[in-house]
């Protein structure tokens, strides 16, 4: 380039710090926020057969838990910034409840990092922790 090792850093690192920014208002650092419908929607399609009848939400929007009609649950949770989502085996569940954040550990399966939910309260994470237990 010129010649001058400081210059063409200098070059370089604007090039980069460029790159970042039209990253950023492209949208590549969007996380998605997880609402009732979005999360319908995404069971809906990996889950046709899944009809949910209630709904615990983080209330930070990172997921949701739902119960169908016969008890069976299942997660949508952020993968990205898309929604994924999980049906879950009850006895293959490790749960814990710290005050009102519920989280969900699969045994046995090393896809599913632990998820966490918000709670809207400590009775309501107490609530849901003992729905999920067998």
């Amino acid at each position: 380039m010129t010649g001058n090792v400081l210059i063409d850093l200098a070059i370089s690192l604007a090039g980069v710090s460029f790159l970042v920014g039209v990253s950023y208002f492209l949208g590549a650092w969007k996380t998605i926020i997880i609402d009732i419908p979005s999360a319908e929607e995404r069971l809906a399609f990996d889950e046709p057969d899944f009809m949910p009848v209630e709904w615990l939400l983080d209330k930070q929007g990172r997921a949701a838990a739902a119960r169908n009609q016969s008890g069976e649950t299942a997660l949508v949770f952020r993968k990205g910034d898309q929604l994924a989502s999980r049906r879950l085996n009850l006895e293959d569940l490790r749960i814990h409840v710290n005050g009102a954040v519920l989280t969900v550990k699969m045994r046995g399966d090393h896809t599913l990092p632990p998820v966490s939910i918000i709670a809207d309260g400590d009775d309501l994470a107490v609530a849901w922790r003992d729905k999920l237990t067998p």
